[in-house]
């Protein structure tokens, strides 16, 4: 029989290590993984490697272009740009790479645009009718059936992009190209599915590319200033809250693209050196600016896709034992 004194310390042991280890998973920074797609033999591919930057590698052997990617909101499917007949379409895979097929059937010089829907079955497909001479706004099952369009356009919107759509499944969030007095800006705006209630978020802002948290409450993304020199913002998805956040380790770095962190605490971001544009990197940091670190060591070459910041895989759930 063990002597009591010594099960108490077996139970406090146990607990010490259970801290620790929650201690470090919250601190370790390579939780997940990065999907983003880079310039590789001739064409465009989806890279994957941890979130620290290891282990990069082609998400899957193809040759076919990718780029691009979107995770899809329960984490099963990646959307990509792909080709098909010499035109630009969606295409989805599993997301692991498998399985691959295509979306959309638009046949259009243009690359499309998309955002998935919440229920992982539908995407908000985008792209520009050169006859009508407007963009239009599809929204499909993932089998390529059009099930309906957005109306959204007035004689001051010029084009669109759309970013994600709200958990709420009402709302969407857009990039939209805009007519102003001395000329144009593209700048982020909110509306329902129906077209109605639209809203610019950040009026007077120029808006190179955007985000949406994981919770759907706030939208990061990277300005264009007067100078020509970007900068990483953030706004509530109401528009509310609008501030800059301030990186003191970004040096003379331009932020380019921008992705949540799967908790909504980090940002992964693509960045390049000012004075030239083709040593682009992919860099994580806090939310609020710090830990900012590079992640990647990328040959120069063409700029990077948005990165996507993929979740943990799940851990197998432990095999029940019998009461005895």
């Amino acid at each position: 029989m063990k002597h009591p004194h010594f099960a108490r310390l077996l139970v406090v042991l146990a607990l010490a290590l259970s801290l620790v280890n929650s201690l470090y998973a919250q601190d370790t920074p390579s939780d997940g993984q990065i999907i983003f797609a880079a310039p590789i033999n001739s064409t465009r591919k989806i890279q994957i490697m941890n979130a620290d930057g290891s282990d990069l590698r082609p998400l899957d052997e193809r040759d076919e272009l990718e780029n691009n990617p979107q995770l899809s909101p329960d984490g099963s499917l990646i959307a990509y740009i792909g080709r098909s007949e010499n035109a630009y379409e969606v295409f989805v895979m599993n997301v692991d790479g498998s399985n691959p097929r295509q979306v959309t059937s638009f046949g259009v010089r243009f690359a499309p645009t998309f955002a998935w829907l919440q229920d992982s079955q539908q995407l908000i497909a985008q792209y520009y009718d050169t006859a009508a001479g407007t963009p239009v706004f599809n929204i499909m099952n993932i089998d390529g059936t059009v099930v309906g369009e957005i109306p959204i356009w007035g004689e001051s919107l010029l084009s669109a992009f759309p970013v994600a759509t709200l958990p709420d499944g009402e709302k969407f969030i857009f990039e939209a190209v805009v007519r102003v007095t001395n000329g144009s800006i593209r700048t982020l705006y909110r509306a329902e599915f129906d077209g109605t209630n639209l809203r610019a978020l950040t009026p007077d802002i120029y808006v190179m590319t955007s985000a949406l948290s994981p919770d759907g409450s706030q939208i990061a993304f990277i300005s264009l200033g007067d100078s020509g020199t970007s900068s990483l913002q953030v706004v509530n998805a109401d528009g509310s809250n609008l501030h800059t956040v301030t990186i003191p380790d970004l040096g003379d770095l331009q932020p380019f693209n921008i992705g949540w962190s799967p908790d909504g605490k980090r940002l992964v971001i693509t960045a390049y050196p000012l004075t030239d544009q083709s040593q682009m990197q992919l860099y994580t940091l806090n939310i609020e600016g710090s830990a900012f670190k590079q992640i990647t060591e990328l040959e120069a070459g063409e700029p990077l896709s948005p990165p996507v910041w993929l979740p943990a895989a799940a851990e197998p759930a432990p095999e029940s034992t019998p009461a005895s």
